[in-house]
């Protein structure tokens, strides 16, 4: 069983998966996707405040009229809770009176948070994609390094909606191309409809993750294992899309799962989409094998004594060792000598006493 492992885990695609699980699990990439979420979670806080400015402004400005009956149907509800509803009622009207103020403060938050969150994700990327973990090499000095996030979040909220626009749009064309065909109510056309729509999204999303994988990678990647790991992004994200939407779509027949269910599902799906670009760009990291280590056996160079304090000098343990093992030797010499030296003078001096006598 054993043996048969070893042969197929030596099939490069199998080797190079097992790489890729390898460098994101030895270097913290669930770690780093929960750190992810956790910024994704943060940053939905100054969209929620630019979504209620939007409202704001067109209830306030585009049909005023709409704004007395929201104002009245608020505290028709509210009211029936006490000073409490009373309290919240107040603050939503006023809010969105004050959309103005609240749209520049949500702009400027989220300028920050989402800079930070795509700059967050590229750090974690770069992390798992460079050789050496300890040396992030160098970066842009923080102002300038905002703004390229920030670019970079621009050109990504584009590609989504480009996506989403494509997905609509396609599924709208083919409808309205099956009824001047006549073939509206054909079985087979709704199929074909869903399939093209699938196809376009797939496509627009492989060009959104080459243009991340692309900006993440610091050392080049060949082209072609690129736009692999582009493509397997925009599969695995439409597939989490697929799932996301069905998981609402069921707990929105329940009244307990519909009020914690989407905000369970938005925090899953946020984990997952974190873990499937650090998976990629682990992947991409590890297209070649590492060469194995060499052990050198040649011995070590000599410790030379180094400076503890100007002017005092200490050697290390092993120049200590060597030189003990030295003295030592030359005294056990030294002595002997002395002791052999000293028997011969003694019984010199002897023969010559008993001679005399």
């Amino acid at each position: 069983m054993q043996q048969r492992w070893q042969q197929f885990s030596q099939h490069p695609l199998v080797a190079h998966l097992i790489r890729a699980v390898n460098r994101f699990n030895v270097r913290g990439g669930s770690q780093f996707a929960a750190a992810i979420s956790y910024f994704s979670v943060l940053s939905l806080v100054p969209v929620l405040m630019l979504a209620f400015s939007g409202l704001g402004l067109a209830l306030t400005v585009m049909v005023p009229e709409s704004l007395q009956s929201l104002e009245d149907w608020l505290t028709q509800n509210l009211t029936s809770y006490g000073e409490l509803g009373e309290t919240l009622a107040n603050v939503v009207i006023g809010a969105l009176g004050n959309w103005a103020a609240l749209g520049l403060a949500g702009f400027a938050i989220a300028l920050w948070t989402g800079a930070s969150w795509i700059g967050n994700l590229k750090r974690a990327s770069r992390a798992l994609m460079r050789t050496d973990y300890d040396d992030p090499g160098e970066s842009l000095p923080l102002p300038l390094d905002l703004l390229v996030n920030f670019a970079a979040l621009v050109v990504l909220f584009l590609g989504v909606g480009l996506s989403a626009a494509a997905t609509i749009g396609a599924t709208t064309l083919g409808q309205e191309l099956g009824r001047w065909l006549g073939q509206s109510d054909a079985p087979g056309w709704a199929f074909v409809v869903r399939t093209v729509s699938l196809l376009l999204s797939l496509a627009v999303g492989t060009l959104l993750f080459w243009g991340i994988f692309r900006w993440f990678t610091l050392s080049p990647v060949r082209s072609r294992l690129l736009w692999i790991g582009a493509f397997v992004g925009a599969v695995g994200l439409t597939v989490l899309l697929l799932v996301a939407s069905y998981l609402i779509e069921v707990f929105s027949k329940n009244v307990t799962a519909s009020l914690f269910g989407p905000v369970i599902v938005l925090m899953i799906f946020l984990n997952l989409f974190a873990t499937l670009i650090l998976f990629v760009a682990s992947w991409l990291a590890t297209a070649v094998a590492p060469t194995p280590r060499t052990v050198s056996h040649t011995d070590p160079p000599e410790p030379v004594p180094t400076e503890r304090r100007p002017g005092e000098l200490y050697v290390s343990a092993e120049v200590a060792r060597k030189s003990m093992g030295f003295g030592l030797g030359a005294g056990y010499a030294i002595g002997g000598a002395t002791g052999l030296g000293l028997g011969a003078i003694a019984a010199a001096t002897l023969a010559w006493i008993r001679r005399r006598d």
